[in-house]
């Protein structure tokens, strides 16, 4: 007997096609599973748990204009879903520079399900420190850290 296995988020797109699905996987002999859902005993307030699209911060003029280095922490909620709400920044350093641009990229993640007791969950206070600066990003940071860009300015000589 073959088994197919098919990923816990598109079960909810296939819930009105199910009838025909499972009664022509009956008559070819097929086993249907389902790949584990993301259950509650992982760490839901993990910005980077579950996330299926990130897009990092641009850098503002001001911090390419005169290099500079910093972070921005953010909280945010996780709607069933998977749309990020109510973003709110609980840290800037150096305040107010990148704060704008943090927004606008966490606006764009998305998520995949979060399963709580049975169904899609929301997600409440999940947190991401977005750094920009000449260090290179932690390994599976790439999407929270943005680094300078090379000096353009070409030097002329005397």
């Amino acid at each position: 007997m073959h088994s197919i296995c098919i990923p816990s988020k598109p079960l909810v797109s296939l819930r009105k096609k199910t009838g025909a699905l499972l009664s022509a996987m009956a008559v070819v002999g097929l086993t249907l599973t389902f790949a584990p859902p993301a259950l509650a005993d992982d760490d839901p307030a993990d910005g980077y748990w579950l996330a299926s699209r990130c897009k990092g911060a641009r850098l503002s003029y001001e911090v390419r204009r005169d290099e500079i280095a910093g972070h921005v922490s953010v909280l945010f909620d996780i709607a069933p879903n998977g749309r990020v709400e109510n973003i709110r920044i609980t840290e800037s350093e150096p305040a107010g520079v990148m704060d704008t641009n943090v927004l606008n990229a966490v606006r764009g993640w998305r998520y995949f399900a979060y399963i709580k007791d049975g169904a899609e969950a929301a997600r409440k206070d999940v947190s991401l420190t977005f750094t920009f600066g000449p260090e290179a990003p932690k390994k599976g940071k790439d999407c929270t850290h943005t680094e300078l860009p090379e000096s353009t300015t070409a030097s002329v000589g005397g």
